[in-house]
This record gives C-alpha cells, structure tokens and sequence, in this order.
C-alpha cells in the first residue's frame, strides 16, 4: 500500500514521490520514498528545488520535514548545502545527473 504525504492511499496509476509511504503490511514495515533532488517533494527536480535549497542556505526558508532533508542533499554527502545546489544544477542543465 502506497500513501501520499496526507496519508490518502494512491492508485496504482500514479508515480510515487518524495514523501510518499510505502507500507508492507505483511512485514509491518515502512518506507518513506525520496527522490534525490526533489527538495519541494513536488514530484518532479526543477527550479522550484533549486529555491528551496536556496532558500534553505541564506535562512529564508528552512527544509524541515525529513524526506525533504534527504531529497535536498542530492550529492548525498550528509548535509544540505551549496554542493547540492550545484548537483540539481547540473541536473537540470543536463550536465549530470542526479543517481544513487
């Protein structure tokens, strides 16, 4: 079972993204999905992440929620910082890409 991040159950039709939750019922375990680089967990990498870890760097905007924390660190070095700006960046120049 899948849920978004307001706990509604979402359809098979649907592309999982940052801060959804998978559940395994049989295991009674769960998983938060993070897609590295997605720090607005809109779904998507674009220029609206770009802002929130801007935004996150000079203090104008805090990323708080922990599956966001993940998805802003994009260069998985343990913080967020001026490197994972840089990272989507380049991702979104098609320089590089952003992979596990």
């Amino acid at each position: 079972e899948v849920k978004n991040a307001g706990g509604t159950v979402v359809g098979n039709d649907q592309v999982a993204t940052t801060t959804y939750v998978l559940n395994n019922k049989s295991a009674n375990k769960y998983y938060t999905i993070v897609t590295l680089g997605d720090a607005n967990g809109d779904g998507a990498i674009n220029s609206g992440d770009l802002f929130a870890i801007k935004a996150h760097l000079l203090g104008s905007g805090t990323i708080t929620n922990g599956s966001k924390k993940l998805s802003a660190d994009a260069n998985r070095d343990g913080a967020i910082n001026s490197g994972d700006l840089f990272s989507v960046k380049a991702h979104l120049l098609g320089s590089k890409s952003i992979s596990l």
